[in-house]
């Protein structure tokens, strides 16, 4: 179904896009970087609005202050004629439209005179900035909030009416309209749909730019935005959407005329005006990169097909003949000049080639045939000889080595110590001679895939021990410290005589290697094998000679003065057997410092059952 990726014209298109591909990425590239210098010129142009707010808030406070400060000592406001008093407020108001309401408050926390007539008598004790006030006896701001005389969102502020003692006979209280904020956005350099938001704590709308009315004094503690914001820090910002569902970047920014922080300021752009334009113009590149590739693939496609599907099919089709045997089979060299042309040429020079070639190959095979035949047969005459010579040998020789036994016992007559050395000198002679038929026996059968296995389940360690009884006093004979590591019970499914020959001959070469020291036998557990090892401190093996020690007839160097008692086939024969019962055999050595031979089986239990690893 994909066979089409496969095409010449389809990699050639593919070409043409990873050319363009780099252009993609850095257009993808461009345009991100331009959404990030977009937005921090979004979030720089809504902290200079803050700042600003901020500042005139300030300077909001600070005339407020100089104000109702004023108005404090002002005889028709603080003076007992009431209605003087409020005819003189209303007039203020209506001279000062920031202002919601200006009054004054008694000792017991009554509103007794009101630019507002109806709100006159309420008790506003229970304020938080009218307590502060009198227990000051200094200026004092409340927070952000609705108030509760105006039902509008105010900054409210008092002030002490001291009389000529100087003791404060009451509070001076202006009410601030917040509403000037919506205002002032309206006025402001923002992007067009941008928003103003100012909510308190309790998630309330205090001020909102657009649709100030609208919005004042719902509660939007429901909305994400207004989590959102109540849960941010100065100067955080987020992308999200408005509680008018445009998307818009937020800058946020705690608010406070006291000390505490009452409100939170919202200050929202359209992200349509940051990233639009950027999104246009990476949108009309990508578009444009893509007809490219479009136009690209159809002149690719049509024109590929003539000037080079064609000949590569001429071509295929010249090959597939060649490969079923049609040795004659050529392509016809219809593009005279360009790469086409010479690989045309070169096809029919190599079919030539390849055609006197596959004779004299053909010629060849017979010849190596007919040798590897002669070989095989060789080989099989000479392992057959070795059997039989090896069998045949096997009774005279008992004979001989009875007959020297005989006469080195004395029955047929004392002999002297001269004699008795040849005669030991002899029966020694006749005991290697039959080891060597043993083991050309045994490498005969191994070679020939006649060697038979009765495997059984049996303890390593066991075994180990009951093997090298002996051998520990041959060792002690020598002067050497044999020993064995830890008991370990491990079971393994192998042929018992086999492994039992295997330990023998690891163990006789290091007892025969080595003049001063030990050996130590060991048996472990790793990875779901059984590890066998055999430690000697003789005189070690060369490191150029240790992949060859497991050779067939191989002697080394190293061993010089031995090797007249050893048939060179002992480790190929522990090599192979080990091999035949699943197992490894390796080895390690160090001139001077000894060698360690390691052999691995595989663990079963004691039923003979095959574990697996980790068990």
């Amino acid at each position: 179904m994909l066979d089409f990726i496969y095409d010449f014209r389809f990699r050639i298109f593919l070409l043409i896009s990873v050319v363009v591909l780099p252009l993609l990425i850095l257009t993808l590239v461009f345009g991100f970087t331009q959404r990030k210098y977009a937005r921090a010129q979004a979030l720089d142009n809504s902290r200079s609005f803050v700042n600003v707010l901020l500042d005139e808030q300030e300077d909001s406070i600070v005339e407020t202050r100089s104000l109702i400060k004023l108005l404090s000592q002002v005889p028709e406001i603080v003076g007992p004629n009431k209605n003087l008093c409020q005819n003189f407020l209303s007039r203020l108001i209506a001279e000062n439209p920031q202002y919601l309401n200006l009054g004054t408050v008694n000792l017991k926390g009554d509103i007794d005179c009101s630019a507002l007539s109806t709100l006159q008598g309420i008790n506003v004790s229970d304020r938080l900035y009218i307590q502060k006030a009198f227990a000051k006896g200094d200026f004092s701001i409340s927070d952000y909030q609705i108030s509760r005389t105006t039902g509008k969102p105010s900054l409210n502020f008092a002030y002490p009416i001291t009389d000529n003692r100087g003791d404060i006979s009451g509070l001076f209280v202006a009410v601030s309209d917040l509403k000037w904020i919506s205002e002032r956005a309206g006025l402001s350099n923002l992007p067009a749909n941008s928003s103003v938001t100012i909510v308190d704590r309790n998630a309330v709308v205090l001020a909102r730019y657009p649709d100030h009315e609208i919005w004042v004094g719902r509660e939007i503690g429901e909305e994400i935005l207004a989590q959102k914001i109540i849960m941010s820090e100065s100067g955080d910002f987020f992308e999200l959407a408005g509680i008018d569902g445009v998307e818009r970047l937020y800058l946020v920014n705690k608010i406070s005329a006291t000390e505490e922080n009452s409100g939170y300021l919202a200050v929202g752009v359209p992200k349509e005006k940051i990233y639009g334009q950027i999104n246009d113009m990476v949108l009309r590149i990508f578009a444009g990169m893509i007809l490219f590739l479009m136009l690209g693939f159809v002149f690719v496609w049509f024109y590929g097909r003539r000037s080079i599907i064609l000949p590569i099919e001429a071509l295929i089709a010249a090959a597939e003949r060649y490969r079923n045997g049609d040795l004659e089979a050529r392509v016809s060299t219809f593009h005279k000049k360009g790469e086409l042309g010479e690989l045309s040429q070169t096809f029919n020079n190599m079919a030539e080639s390849l055609q006197r070639q596959i004779i004299k190959i053909e010629q060849a095979k017979i010849v190596l045939e007919n040798e590897l035949r002669h070989k095989t047969e060789l080989e099989k005459k000479e392992r057959d000889f070795v059997s039989m010579a090896s069998h045949d040998l096997q009774t005279p020789l008992a004979l001989v080595r009875g007959y020297i036994s005989m006469l080195a016992s004395g029955k047929w007559g004392k002999m002297d110590k001269t004699i008795n050395q040849y005669l030991s000198a002899a029966l020694s002679g006749v005991d290697r001679m039959n080891k060597l038929i043993r083991d050309l026996l045994m490498t005969s059968r191994i070679e020939a895939g006649k060697m038979l296995f009765e495997k059984t389940a049996f303890d390593v360690d066991e075994e180990i021990r009951t093997v090298c009884t002996k051998l520990a006093s041959i060792a002690a004979g020598h002067g050497l410290k044999f020993s064995f590591g830890p008991r370990r019970r491990l079971f393994v499914l192998a042929d018992r005589d086999r492994f039992s020959e295997v330990v023998t001959n690891l163990v006789d070469n290091a007892i025969k290697y080595t003049e001063k020291g030990g050996i130590v036998v060991k048996v472990s557990k790793a990875g779901g094998f059984a590890h066998v090892s055999v430690s000697d401190t003789g005189i070690g093996i060369r490191k150029a000679v240790l992949p060859h020690v497991f050779d067939k007839f191989y002697f080394s160097e190293n061993f010089v003065s031995k090797e007249r008692e050893s048939t060179g086939l002992g480790l190929y024969i522990a090599k192979s057997l080990i091999s035949a019962m699943g197992g490894t055999i390796d080895v390690e050595s160090e001139i001077g410092k000894g060698s360690k031979f390691t052999l691995t089986l595989p663990l079963a239990d004691a039923r003979g059952k095959p574990l697996k690893t980790g068990q």
